[in-house]
C-alpha cells in the first residue's frame, strides 16, 4: 500500500465524469491524468499511459447503479418519516430514480440530508477503490458539504 497526496475535488469530479473521458492517478506525481477523446494530446496520453504500466492506476466512474444503490440506502434510513411513504411507491415501476429526486426536492430538509448521505457514500466507494488499488490517501476526504444552495436551487 503507497501513500498518495490525492485532491479530493479531482478525485469527485473524476469519479463523477459521466464523459468519454478516462481518468488516472498518476502513483508516482501523485496526480490526476484526463485523457479526453478527440483532443490533440490523445494520443500521446495513451501511450504514456500503456508505457508507464502500473503507475497510473484508471478511475472507474460511478454509473447509475451506484446512485440508485446510494438513494435505496438513504430510503431505508428514513424509518417513520411522513415522507418515506411517497419515497417507497416511487420505486416501483420506470423512472423509480427521477420520481424519488423529484419527491425529495419536495423536503428541504430531506433533500439536504440526501445529498449529505450520497456525498458520504461517495467518499466511501473512492477509499475503496484506492484501496483496491494500493493507494492510502494523505488526509481523508472533506466532509459532505450541506449542499445549501444545491437545496435552494432544487425547491
Amino acid at each position: 500500500m503507497i501513500t498518495l497526496d490525492l485532491d479530493w475535488m479531482d478525485l469527485e469530479l473524476a469519479f463523477r465524469d459521466t464523459t468519454d473521458t478516462e481518468s488516472y492517478i498518476d502513483r508516482n506525481n501523485e496526480e490526476l491524468v484526463s485523457v479526453l477523446p478527440g483532443f490533440p494530446d490523445e494520443i500521446e496520453l495513451r501511450d504514456m499511459i500503456q508505457i508507464a504500466g502500473d503507475q497510473y492506476v484508471r478511475i472507474a466512474p460511478v454509473n447509475t447503479n451506484f446512485s440508485k444503490t446510494v438513494l435505496l440506502q438513504f430510503i431505508k434510513q428514513l424509518s417513520g418519516h411522513a415522507i418515506l411513504k411517497k419515497l417507497e411507491l416511487a420505486e416501483a415501476g420506470v423512472g423509480s430514480y427521477a420520481k424519488s429526486i423529484q419527491i425529495l426536492r419536495q423536503d428541504k430538509e430531506v433533500l439536504q440530508l440526501y445529498y449529505r448521505f450520497e456525498q458520504d457514500s461517495l467518499w466511501s466507494h473512492i477509499l475503496e477503490a484506492l484501496a483496491s488499488a494500493g493507494i492510502e490517501p494523505a488526509t481523508s476526504p472533506p466532509e459532505p458539504e450541506l449542499f445549501e444552495e444545491a437545496v435552494a436551487a432544487a425547491a
